[in-house]
């Protein structure tokens, strides 16, 4: 499988996920998969190869602030406490998931965040954005990131690929450093 998020604008924390399976979903309508989207869990698979380039909508995919498709069907649901100053969630029944912070302009997708991270019990990363795909076969994931932030206190642009914030491997840069992490139910190793 090929990703390219190679127009890919870069702010705090941003992380691409996949998700292999979806655990504990909880389907209250056939409007919305809660708490991982807005859509039917239907509408969440995406067919492989599977690639974004951010230059138009992308219809039945999760919106961005102006309503324009991101590509993206889903978004991690954090298991960690909200940060204040990521405010009350403008949707309750999909908490992680914040379209305002969102922008798809001119070939890039700009995600505006504040501290939040999906790391070892911290768990509150926002806009966690995923698609699900079938993984019962080979997988091969990429991406490109250009011009990465160069900040500190964990600053990072990368690839998350795993089943949720406390199962999974990602591989971010971080500073003038690339950061190759996994961790199995909170513990990194």
């Amino acid at each position: 499988m090929k990703k390219d998020f190679s127009k890919l604008s870069l702010y705090r924390y941003i992380i691409i996920i996949i998700i292999l399976s979806i655990i504990g979903l909880t389907k209250t309508s056939a409007q919305s998969c809660t708490p991982i989207s807005t859509l039917s869990c239907e509408q969440l698979q995406v067919d492989l190869p599977f690639s974004l380039s951010f230059n138009s909508s992308v219809a039945a995919t999760l919106p961005d602030k102006n309503g324009v498709g991101t590509g993206f069907t889903m978004v991690d649901s954090y298991t960690g406490t909200r940060l204040t100053a990521d405010g009350t969630a403008s949707n309750l029944q999909v908490p992680g998931y914040e379209p305002s912070q969102l922008t798809l302009n001119s070939g890039r997708l700009q995600i505006i965040t504040n501290k939040g991270i999906a790391a070892f019990l911290n768990n509150n990363q926002v806009n966690t954005l995923g698609v699900r795909v079938n993984s019962k076969g080979k997988l091969r994931v990429e991406t490109s990131i250009i011009n990465p932030f160069n900040g500190t206190s964990f600053q990072q642009g990368g690839l998350w690929f795993g089943l949720s914030d406390k199962t999974f491997i990602k591989l971010v840069v971080m500073g003038n450093k690339v950061e190759l992490r996994k961790e199995d139910d909170d513990v990194s190793g």
